[in-house]
């Protein structure tokens, strides 16, 4: 915990791993983050379209998931840094970045 959720287009052009450990590191870095209890896993899509037709954009999702309590400055800061890193590794390819944050259910939630 925290988990970091990376949905991407399957035919994107990047390396995985590398963009997961990227992620995986930058967010170690933020205030509150121990890195002996980050997950990060991505979920190749099939099926993703971004805008009209054609479709030529691809789309990275990444989606972190946080027990409450931080404020949204620390928020924020986690966010940016994780849109960084992901338009580094698209290095200019036309490609969607969304960052979402959210607050896991403390008392429903179990490791």
């Amino acid at each position: 915990m925290p988990h970091i959720i990376v949905e991407h287009s399957e035919d994107i052009s990047l390396d995985i791993p590398e963009f997961l450990q990227a992620l995986h590191m930058d967010l170690s870095t933020k205030d509150t983050i121990d890195i002996n209890t980050i997950k990060t896993r991505s979920i190749p899509l099939k099926h993703a379209y971004v805008g009209p037709a054609p479709f030529e954009a691809k789309m990275i999702h990444i989606e972190v998931k946080l027990l409450p309590g931080r404020p949204d400055e620390l928020k924020e800061k986690m966010s940016r840094g994780l849109h960084e890193v992901a338009q580094i590794f698209v290095n200019g390819q036309n490609v969607n970045i969304s960052v979402e944050i959210q607050e896991l259910h403390k008392e429903s939630y179990i490791q």
